[in-house]
């Protein structure tokens, strides 16, 4: 336990010295290089808030479900993201921003075997930025995404992101993320995390550890009417229940091109050593495409496959999925979505979603079917969601 300790609190002070340095950097950088290039196209997680010092918003989701199958379940519950946020001018073309969003909720269940209901608080994302149009570094609890995957992800690497989830709800990383935008529009991502528990992501087979440095990087580049990237990610895994942990290397590759039709792919090869008689190797890929078609107001459909090797040839096995959905507007407020998931050896899913918006108010009602190992379950879902 002593050197347990001695490990964590080693590794703490280098990623709190390390991201101190790397703030550090960008100010001196951006103060040195004035360069006035236009400023590159953000991503979701990166966008600023409006032009104002702080800022408080905030989103509650209510649920009430049923399942039917061979065992029937009840349940019912929410939870509340308030977010703080505040984005502010320093000297020179450097801007700060930080969020604050703490996790608040509450969930309980019936069946017939008994009840049981859980209330749950923490934090959802804590972090720091310094950034300016070349540069940009945040530091602390944070969401990390990336890959043109929709449903099937072969790059799911640090987010827990579910494309049939309604809400878009997804688990976050703790560390340090460095980016670096070019004049010819590619930009390169250096990052150093830390996992605060075992967490499987995607279609991984293993989980990371927890509380085990994993660092990597990734450079995005433009490619036709398009993009390609290519990613890499040095990590620790959980074997045998947790009882070893060994160091796995990811590369990552893939593209996406507006061809009138939506077209990516992407894949990933995994390389682990010391793993006795659990598979050394594994290699994940997606391909898909997309198109909206001009009837019915627009009628959106995707296609994904989705292709999984685990181990060498002559010992491994391969497994294959595929995901269809398609969604249609019904009038401005409201939408309608079918997605249906298929995997070898017969096992199925459904989702059917509907959705009405009315100003600040979301509203949702979710069928869902599966077909798993001989066992049909379905299920009723009504939510709600509430954002001020």
């Amino acid at each position: 336990m002593i050197q347990n300790s001695r490990a964590k609190a080693v590794w703490s002070c280098l990623f709190l010295w390390g991201g101190l340095a790397c703030l550090w950097g960008t100010v001196v950088l951006a103060q040195e290089s004035r360069a006035e290039l236009p400023p590159p196209e953000p991503s979701a997680q990166e966008t600023s808030t409006e032009d104002r010092a702080w800022d408080f918003s905030g989103e509650w989701t209510g649920f009430l479900g049923q399942t039917f199958g061979d065992q029937d379940l009840s349940f019912w519950g929410g939870r509340y993201l308030p977010k703080w946020t505040v984005d502010t001018e320093l000297d020179g073309p450097v801007r700060f921003e930080a969020e604050l969003i703490p996790y608040l909720a509450y969930s309980a269940q019936t069946s017939p075997t008994g009840s049981t209901d859980q209330a749950k608080s923490s934090l959802h994302r804590a972090w720091v930025r310094f950034y300016d149009e070349n540069l940009g570094t945040r530091l602390g609890l944070q969401e990390i995404r990336f890959g043109p995957g929709k449903v099937l992800r072969s790059l799911q690497w640090f987010d827990t992101l579910d494309y049939q989830d309604p809400t878009g709800f997804s688990e976050a990383v703790e560390g340090l993320l460095v980016r670096r935008y070019f004049e010819n529009n590619s930009n390169l991502w250096v990052w150093g995390l830390v996992n605060t528990k075992d967490q499987r992501y995607g279609q991984a087979i293993f989980s990371t550890a927890k509380d085990r440095p994993q660092w990597g990087g990734r450079m995005e580049m433009q490619a036709g009417r398009g993009e390609m990237a290519v990613s890499f990610n040095h990590s620790q895994v959980s074997l045998y229940n947790q009882q070893a942990v060994v160091p796995e290397n990811r590369l990552g590759l893939e593209f996406h091109q507006d061809l009138g039709v939506g077209v990516w792919g992407e894949g990933a090869v995994s390389q682990r050593s010391n793993t006795g008689y659990q598979p050394a190797t594994d290699f994940l890929g997606t391909l898909g495409l997309d198109y909206t078609f001009a009837v019915l107001g627009g009628l959106y459909v995707l296609v994904e496959q989705q292709g999984q090797k685990i181990g060498t040839s002559g010992e491994g096995f391969t497994q294959s999925r595929g995901a269809y959905s398609g969604s249609l507007p019904l009038s401005v407020q409201e939408q309608v979505r079918a997605t249906y998931l298929e995997s070898d050896g017969g096992q199925s899913s459904w989702q059917l979603d509907y959705r009405f918006t009315s100003d600040a108010w979301v509203f949702g009602l979710v069928g869902t079917g599966s077909y798993l190992q001989g066992e049909t379950r379905n299920g009723l879902v009504l939510l709600a969601q509430w954002n001020h």
